[in-house]
């Protein structure tokens, strides 16, 4: 008898341990679904990174949930941040990926701002690319660089405040001189170079090379179009003919300025989710995220689709976004000057 308790005794321990060590393994939350939200309309970049994402990140995932896409735009993307910061889903089923310079809304505007959030407090999960953005321009039109800073009109496109066409218009007009006539309302960048194509603009300020690379290969392998700037410090290594914009600052000013926007350029590729999830959910997205990041069938599909990989975790976008949300104040000051209407 007291063997058979002793043997019970051993058997209850043996299960309590093998109990235990379950619990240790399996995740404390399972996602039965994902939604990724596009704060902008289809075809452009930044929608063809969010839906390369959304097909591979599910399998990193406790619960390997099939993510669904989901475009969401409007006002350049403030309004999606805006939404996802009042009602995104706070167990960790909502993320997005939208353009970054709604980061900075309250530097540009403070009280006047239409931004509704803090960007601090949403949960950043990572970044997929460092893409930096040119100017292009229709080559039909005949435009140069040289032209365009020595203050030769010319009409460029965007789809509304907050995105790299607004940001770089609004600086070669207000730092370098330029006499851009900047036509807004088109619902997305997708839109912004279809005009393009169509005649009805000479070119945008400020597109991702990787994103117009992706969607519109054909108008530089048909000679069709030309960059004339690259916002960067050097040179990029597939376009080394074009000038960076580095090469044509002259003042510590103007540095000061890009050097805020592009800080919006080291990730150009966010992915963010809303404020007030559990830290543990936030850690399964971010690891999710970094071996997505790294997963060999999400770096081939991303090849496919000519769409470069420069991940950066979670907690180095959250560094980012808290220092660039911050400036000087004598930077905020210009900066509101160059972007308040």
């Amino acid at each position: 008898m007291m063997l058979i308790k002793r043997a019970a005794a051993v058997a209850g321990i043996v299960l309590s341990f093998a109990a235990s060590a379950c619990a240790q393994e399996s995740p404390a939350y399972e996602w039965k679904h994902l939604n990724v939200y596009i704060g902008t309309t289809t075809g452009g970049g930044f929608d063809a990174y969010a839906r390369l994402l959304a097909r591979h990140i599910g399998r990193h995932l406790p619960g390997k949930p099939s993510p669904t896409p989901i475009n969401r735009p409007g006002a350049g993307g403030i309004a999606l941040m805006n939404q996802i910061y009042a009602t995104g889903a706070k167990d960790g089923t909502d993320i997005a990926v939208v353009a970054p310079g709604f980061v900075i809304d309250h530097v540009l505007y403070g009280d006047q701002s239409k931004a509704v959030f803090d960007p601090v407090k949403f949960n950043w999960i990572g970044n997929m690319a460092q893409d930096p953005s040119v100017f292009v321009a229709w080559k039909w039109k005949g435009f140069k660089l040289a032209d365009i800073l020595a203050g030769k009109e010319m009409t460029v496109g965007m789809p509304g405040p907050g995105g790299g066409p607004w940001f770089y218009s609004r600086a070669l007009n207000a730092l370098f001189g330029a006499k851009l006539r900047v036509v807004s309302g088109y619902p997305g960048v997708a839109e912004v170079l279809l005009a393009i194509e169509k005649g009805e603009l000479d070119g945008v300020a400020g597109t991702t090379w990787s994103g117009l690379k992706a969607t519109k290969g054909h108008w530089f392998s048909s000679d069709s179009a030309e960059v004339l700037l690259a916002y960067s410090k050097q040179r990029l290594p597939d376009l080394p003919e074009v000038p960076a914009v580095a090469e044509i600052i002259k003042s510590e000013e103007t540095r000061s300025i890009l050097d805020v926007i592009s800080g919006l350029e080291a990730m150009n590729r966010p992915v963010f989710s809303p404020p007030g999830i559990a830290a543990d959910r936030v850690a399964a997205l971010r690891k999710a995220f970094d071996e997505t990041a790294a997963d060999p069938e999400f770096l081939a599909d991303a090849k496919r689709m000519l769409l470069p990989i420069a991940a950066t975790s979670g907690a180095q976008v959250q560094e980012i976004v808290g220092r660039i949300a911050a400036p000087p104040d004598a930077v905020v000051k210009r900066l509101r000057e160059i972007y308040r209407e």
